[in-house]
């Protein structure tokens, strides 16, 4: 779908499910810079997600383009708890949840492998 005054265009992708599997857009800005993003996603056999990548850009007016890093990722789920759909790893985060399936704690690896 497209933005008649700006320009800027959203496309979605579904799977027979209707579940989101791809995305792209471009956001055109007044002083000719743009913003992209791309977004892929994969689900297992019981509908969890297993991987959602998405990759954002600038690009300037004469056309030098820049990973936008804090909104770029590519995270793998991992579902390994009593619980079939709450993930126990999302890309650096770990998850714990208590016997009623309530989340009890969140671990968050940064680059130097240390906890936060």
């Amino acid at each position: 779908m497209a933005d008649k005054v700006t320009g800027s265009v959203q496309n979605y992708q579904y799977d027979d499910l209707y579940r989101l599997t791809q995305a792209n857009g471009q956001l055109n800005r007044a002083n000719q810079s743009q913003y992209r993003y791309s977004l892929d996603m994969q689900y297992d056999a019981i509908h969890n997600i297993t991987l959602k990548q998405q990759s954002n850009q600038h690009i300037t007016s004469d056309g030098v383009e820049t990973a936008i890093s804090a909104t770029s990722y590519n995270w793998a789920y991992e579902y390994n708890h009593n619980q079939p759909h709450a993930p126990s790893h999302v890309g650096d985060r770990s998850f714990n949840y208590d016997a009623n399936g309530n989340l009890t704690r969140v671990l968050i690896v940064h680059a130097a492998n240390r906890f936060r």
